[in-house]
């Protein structure tokens, strides 16, 4: 059995998970007791934490870097492209 607030409380989580934050808000309940009553559905097996992957992702001046070498690498394929054709118009 579930007391009216845990019962708030689950109704709140969806299926892709809620931060505690989020879920304090949405419930409009103290981020301490938002935990408190996790803890209790959580001892009722009935939500678990979720660790979320770390993301990482490229700052200004590698972005930059990740461009430069882009048009790098365009740069020696036509230029490579450019010089076979040179050589095999001479063997022709």
């Amino acid at each position: 059995t579930l007391s009216s607030t845990e019962k708030e409380v689950y109704g709140n989580i969806s299926e892709e998970g809620i931060s505690a934050k989020k879920l304090a808000e949405k419930t409009e309940i103290s981020l301490r007791r938002t935990y408190k009553y996790l803890r209790k559905l959580k001892g009722k097996k009935l939500v678990f934490t979720r660790r979320t992957p770390k993301a990482y992702c490229l700052t200004n001046k590698g972005a930059k870097l990740a461009s430069l070498l882009h048009e790098l690498q365009n740069l020696v394929e036509e230029t490579w492209s450019s010089s076979e054709k040179i050589v095999n118009s001479d063997k022709s």
